[in-house]
């Protein structure tokens, strides 16, 4: 079953760090199969609040989904992440 990553940036300023940030990310989602979905969007929310943008990676299954939050390279890019990071596999 898919499986996601969902994060919602509260504070992004669109710099240079951000835009590195993501790329190393993006660099780390091919072995497991994973892709951006949505990117930065800012939500048109139905009901509540989410403030900020949001990314949705999408994965073949948890199991992938798992691995790559768990990965090296994963958790070696969100030490470089901006201050602003709040992530949920």
């Amino acid at each position: 079953m898919t499986a996601y990553a969902i994060a919602n940036l509260r504070s992004v300023d669109r710099n240079q760090q951000v835009a590195d940030y993501l790329l190393r990310i993006d660099a780390t989602l091919e072995p497991f199969s994973g892709r951006f979905l949505v990117h930065g969007a800012i939500p048109q929310l139905m009901d509540g609040e989410l403030p900020g943008v949001v990314v949705v990676i999408e994965f073949p299954d948890l199991d992938r989904a798992r691995a790559w939050y768990a990965s090296r390279s994963t958790r070696r890019s969100f030490r470089c992440a901006p201050a602003t990071r709040s992530a949920a596999p």
